[in-house]
């Protein structure tokens, strides 16, 4: 698995706190507030992983997995969604969209490091 990982919230706090986390753990980070502009660059830029927040301007973290697994270049990139909204009918969504993984927020930073790997 590659060692890049993308992060898309659009909480910026939330951002530069898994940035952080993650670069100390040695991955290379990417990240990206704006879902609209997060899916074009997952694209071009093919991490090993995704950590995708579900509650986002348009697109909302529903849609950009679709929009991640319906496309040949993104389809088998791991997504790990985390989210503050835990219902059983988004954990099903997920699911059924593809998602690696579903964690809630505020995540522990150690169980996110092991999902990832």
């Amino acid at each position: 698995m590659s060692k890049k990982i993308f992060i898309v919230d659009d909480d910026r706090g939330i951002l530069e706190m898994l940035r952080d986390n993650l670069e100390k753990a040695r991955f290379e980070v990417l990240a990206e507030a704006d879902s609209r502009v997060a899916s074009e660059r997952i694209s071009s830029e093919i991490p090993g992983a995704v950590i995708l927040d579900l509650v986002m301007p348009e697109p909302d973290g529903f849609e950009v997995l679709k929009s991640l697994k319906s496309n040949d270049k993104t389809k088998n990139i791991p997504v790990i969604i985390l989210t503050t909204h835990d219902t059983k009918e988004n954990r099903d969504r997920c699911a059924e969209l593809g998602a690696a993984k579903y964690m809630l927020k505020p995540v522990n930073i150690k169980k996110l490091i092991e999902a990832i790997k």
